[in-house]
């Protein structure tokens, strides 16, 4: 059986062991599991969740609600469960409720689903249950497994089944059902629609949550993704910019260790390793110059960085090595300088390890003019390759106008989120224009829409030192600062090569011309105009707008 995450993320000790030996029926063909299933739609309750729900082809759907007691009391209509207070209704009342969500959701949103049979069951793990012997008008003997049916799990589940249709085509309201109507096709139907309502991915907590909620779901071919993660040790991830790479390497992170494989998150930009630290999910994170100057003995990492260039391997080998290594921005560490190190600090290296890499090397690559597969196929050539299309970061019309300044960047198949009427600004001024102004007036309109300061960041080609003194005569200077980690209320200024990686709410673009001379203009650009989520703000003078045009 499939079970849905693949590891148990409950820590009930029943739930784990079920878990356990769910994963090991083989004689349940294309069956699926969904384990701990968030029933946000709940009949009663603002809202519920399924310990596991089962979708048997040719049966039905099984609920499982598990309680794992040592001791289980039922007498004046209250439920005694080990220690906790008694209970009016108890788990039967609990795994019914969580049935008839089920059924009304599936009722509302996928109608072909209304002939399957839906039973629910409860499961006590660690105790004996005699449902003969404790038969009561409020359910059904066959409703009830005990510790004893953990011994043949495949077989009591079929019982179940067979039991919950004779029960339901003996009923007049229910006697339509058919399991023969729970096809393979229909379970991926139901599982691809209940998914999305149970699984999301790590978040950042300062973000606001209506944004948050809707940028962090993973999407369908996401999910793909994600599965076939689950079958491969070794995986490159391509994708343009706003596909949501960045949540997919969290969120494999957050499995691995789940796992207990010891894992890393690995990147190249500082201000986004800065960025996934200042998150605290508990998963190791560096970037590549901090795990070059730990293994070559610069603890401290006071090695300039055109010496750690030079840098060779070390001669001792490294011992403490990963079972698991997971690459963003994999467009700059594929290259000649890095992968050496990769495959140092992984176990089996890369060619053998388990390596998961998310890159965009078709616009952000900014350091390597190599494909990607002259690259790693020097150390690997056994790995698989998926592709992400859809933009789940930027406003459709931010994409639009990505697509009509940089003609030449890859195309997405669709936008996730819909456009909220607002367009993004080109702001020309002439060559005497005073920018402090310019900035005023974009930081006003975005303060008019409600969006904060910590919202809004500068993005400039080259480095402002101090943009508090080069705009003093801005009404807002004293909210202004350099790009850091954690620095709330502050509107912040980053370079487009240092922000490569993160997003705003808000990205105000300006000295465009200063591109000119550059050999990655181009990339930079693309790059620069799809960090916003929500709003885009240029300011362009005559040669910001001949750079802007050239294609």
């Amino acid at each position: 059986m499939k079970l849905i995450p693949n590891v148990c993320i409950s820590t009930s000790a029943g739930e784990k062991r079920l878990f356990s030996l769910l994963q090991k029926v083989n004689c349940l063909s294309d069956s699926v599991g969904l384990h701990s299933l968030n029933l946000a739609s709940h009949i009663n309750n603002a809202e519920g969740e399924a310990d596991f729900v089962l979708l048997v082809p040719q049966k039905g759907i099984l609920v499982i609600e598990v309680k794992d007691h040592e001791r289980v009391k039922y007498e004046e209509g209250k439920w005694i469960l080990g220690s906790e207070k008694p209970k009016v209704g108890g788990p039967i009342k609990q795994a019914r409720e969580a049935m008839y969500s089920l059924m009304e959701y599936l009722k509302s949103n996928l109608p072909t689903a209304s002939r399957v049979p839906i039973a629910f069951i409860v499961w006590f793990t660690r105790t004996e249950f005699d449902a003969e012997k404790n038969k009561s008008i409020e359910w059904e003997s066959w409703q009830f497994l005990d510790v004893h049916n953990l011994e043949s799990v495949e077989t009591s589940i079929k019982q179940v089944l067979e039991s919950a249709i004779n029960h339901l085509k003996s009923k007049p309201a229910t006697k339509h059902v058919r399991p023969e109507s729970l096809t393979p096709e229909l379970i991926d139907e139901i599982k691809t629609l209940l998914r999305p309502r149970f699984e999301t991915v790590l978040q950042e907590s300062t973000l606001r949550k209506l944004r948050r909620d809707e940028l962090g779901r993973l999407i369908a071919d996401q999910y793909a993704v994600i599965d076939g993660m689950e079958e491969n040790p070794r995986v490159l991830v391509t994708g343009p910019a706003g596909t949501g790479k960045t949540l997919l390497a969290l969120e494999k992170c957050r499995r691995l260790q789940l796992e207990g494989k010891r894992t890393l998150y690995l990147c190249f930009n500082t201000f986004l390793q800065s960025e996934i630290a200042s998150r605290n999910l508990d998963i190791e994170v560096t970037n590549v110059s901090k795990i070059i100057y730990r293994l070559s003995g610069d603890i401290n990492g006071l090695r300039s960085q055109p010496e750690s260039q030079k840098l060779g391997l070390p001669s001792l080998g490294f011992e403490e090595k990963y079972d698991a290594i997971v690459i963003d921005e994999a467009q700059d560490l594929f290259s000649e300088k890095y992968l050496p190190w990769l495959d140092l600090i992984l176990k089996g290296g890369l060619a053998n390890g388990s390596w998961f890499a998310f890159g965009d090397f078709q616009s952000q690559n900014l350091y390597s003019q190599k494909q990607e597969h002259e690259l790693i196929n020097k150390y690997c050539n056994n790995y698989f390759r998926f592709s992400l299309r859809h933009n789940c970061r930027n406003l459709p019309n931010i994409g639009h106008l990505t697509y009509s300044l940089v003609p030449e960047a890859p195309r997405w198949i669709s936008f996730r989120r819909q456009d909220d009427g607002v367009d993004p600004v080109i702001r020309f001024t002439g060559a005497s224009t005073n920018l402090a102004s310019e900035l005023d007036e974009a930081i006003n309109s975005l303060k008019n829409q409600k969006y904060s300061f910590s919202d809004i960041v500068v993005l400039t080609p080259s480095k402002i030192e101090s943009p508090k003194d080069t705009f003093s005569t801005s009404i807002f200077c004293e909210k202004f600062a350099t790009w850091s980690t954690g620095l709330s209320g502050k509107i912040r200024f980053s370079t487009i090569h240092s922000f490569k990686g993160l997003e705003s709410p808000c990205i105000i673009l300006m000295e465009l011309y200063d591109l000119v001379g550059f050999p990655d203009a181009s990339h930079l650009k693309y790059t620069a105009l799809t960090r916003a989520t929500d709003r885009l703000f240029i300011i362009a003078d005559i040669d910001s707008q001949k750079i802007l045009e050239r294609t």
